[in-house]
């Protein structure tokens, strides 16, 4: 979300608000799960806070109709 502007910050300066802006726009839920994805799983309840299980869904491949018949190139 601010990745371009980060790459566009021309300072040290501007490059640590764009940070700070990132930061700021997190949700509580939204900065736990960055944590857990980066450095591990919080104890909520320690926390005071309520972390919702994640529920993943398996990848689905996607549905493929009846076979095509194979192509014949006129040669034998």
């Amino acid at each position: 979300m601010y990745a371009g502007d980060f790459a566009a910050a021309q300072t040290d300066a501007a490059a640590r608000r764009v940070i700070v802006d990132q930061v700021a726009s997190l949700t509580d839920q939204r900065a736990l799960a960055w944590h857990a994805r980066l450095v591990g799983p919080v104890d909520g309840p320690s926390l005071g806070v309520w972390i919702p299980t994640l529920q993943v869904a398996e990848p689905r491949l996607p549905e493929r109709g009846p076979a095509a018949p194979a192509r014949t190139t006129g040669r034998h």
